[in-house]
């Protein structure tokens, strides 16, 4: 989902359900009969010229267009500002034809709906104030029968209730959103360090990863003696303090995890030779025992990659055996 202001989150998930060719069929038919029903009453509740009428038909049947957009892009800001045209229609035409008397003061009841339905806080908000305005206009400009009155309130009542759900509606959905980041930020994020763990770190490579770049693989070494000399919570802070160096080193370049123990994995844009990065990422984690008086090595072997080699269980291999070649050197 974007973030964009204008898109209507309660809209972007009814889409997810529409998966299939039947479904999407459905809604067209479900909105073709809709707007057929609201062309119709309009031509028999109220004597509109045929210019307004054929302008109201046109602007109806515009709407198709913006569904068709809203199913085949999965955005709806597109969406957003066409309902937000409907209620500026419907307002006009209230104060244009006899206010709360007029038979398209009801129809509010149908453009609240979707708005409630969008769980958009813009459209609630601009509906809230177009509502209120055409209410006081209507109330200003013409006057309300003494046996019409119950009528109209009742349905003012229902137009507001509407609205007060849709905020509602926008609160659940905000706080489902909230909750759901949250989540996934615990299940993607590596406990210790901060960083991705394997899951998220494979998640982030299926969706953002860089088209061409390299690849790599960090062992810090022999970091079984640390844990035995200075104890396995001194070992966790050499672990977050490796993957905060890893971190600033990646700063917004790429991504690392730690997918256990004391392997790391990461990739980075082909911004650098191999071997400067492996020298550059080697000094970067040196610094993790500062404070205890522990020297941190780490042994990494980068691997490039493009289009073509981006599998990410053959890079790790190539990746892992080049760092293993490197720690077999230094302990040689």
């Amino acid at each position: 989902m974007t973030a964009c202001k204008w898109n209507t989150p309660g809209i972007l998930y009814i889409i997810q359900f529409l998966q299939t060719k039947s479904q999407i069929a459905f809604l067209y038919i479900l909105y073709g009969i809709f707007a057929a029903v609201l062309v119709l009453d309009s031509i028999v509740l109220i004597d509109f010229s045929s210019y307004v009428m054929g302008a109201w038909a046109a602007f109806v049947a515009g709407g198709s267009v913006v569904l068709h957009h809203v199913l085949k892009k999965k955005q709806t800001v597109l969406l957003s500002v066409y309902l937000l045209c409907c209620m500026v229609w419907w307002s006009s035409a209230v104060l244009w034809s006899g206010g709360l008397s007029s038979p398209l003061f009801y129809y509010a009841q149908v453009v609240l709906l979707l708005y409630a339905l969008s769980c958009s806080l813009i459209l609630l908000t601009a509906g809230a104030v177009f509502y209120s305005l055409t209410t006081l206009g209507s109330l200003l400009f013409y006057s309300v029968g003494t046996n019409n009155v119950v009528e109209p309130l009742s349905m003012i009542v229902v137009h507001l209730l509407t609205l007060a759900a849709g905020f509602f509606l926008l609160y659940a959905v905000e706080h489902y959103q909230q909750t759901w980041k949250h989540w996934k930020y615990k299940a993607n994020t590596d406990y210790l360090t901060g960083l991705y763990n394997r899951e998220g770190l494979m998640e982030r490579w299926d969706h953002t990863a860089p088209i061409s770049g390299i690849f790599g693989v960090l062992d810090l070494d022999d970091f079984k003696s640390i844990n035995d000399q200075y104890g396995h919570e001194a070992g966790d802070v050499i672990i977050q303090r490796a993957g905060t160096a890893l971190s600033n080193f990646m700063e917004d370049k790429g991504a690392a995890g730690r997918i256990g123990g004391d392997e790391f994995v990461m990739f980075l844009p082909a911004d650098m030779p191999v071997e400067e990065a492996e020298a550059a990422v080697e000094h970067t984690i040196s610094s993790a025992g500062t404070d205890l008086d522990a020297f941190v090595g780490a042994s990494v072997g980068f691997v490039p990659y493009h289009k073509y080699t981006h599998d990410f269980q053959m890079l790790y291999s190539a990746a892992d055996r080049k760092m293993y070649e490197k720690k077999a050197g230094v302990f040689s």
